[in-house]
């Protein structure tokens, strides 16, 4: 089940049940007020992200693993909230950043 509500072609809220996928980006577009012109066809016909969780999960909430968070790590992004941000980790419930930070503090240890 997904809700969507909008004001003056801008994501205001959202309600989702069952497949959180699009929390993510729900969110983004939440925050940054951008217009959504453009994503208004997609918003309610899904555009999950459908990348596979790689590793043991840790994020349920946007279904993220360690393997997804590393390998951002290993595309250069060293930065904990951008991190959070690319791979979805975090942006939920929040549980699971203490997991996201040592697996960020534990690669710059290897460097």
């Amino acid at each position: 089940y997904k809700k969507c509500i909008v004001k003056d072609d801008l994501l205001v809220g959202a309600v989702l049940m069952g497949d959180k996928n699009e929390f993510a980006e729900f969110k983004t577009l939440i925050e940054s007020k951008i217009e959504m012109s453009e994503k208004r066809n997609t918003l309610l016909r899904g555009a999950s992200n459908n990348k596979p969780v790689i590793g043991k999960l840790i994020c349920s909430c946007s279904q993220v693993g360690a393997g997804n968070v590393e390998e951002a790590i290993a595309k250069g992004c060293t930065d904990f909230t951008e991190l959070c941000k690319q791979t979805g980790a975090g942006l939920g419930c929040g549980s699971c950043k203490t997991e996201v930070r040592d697996i960020l503090h534990k690669s710059k240890v290897l460097k």
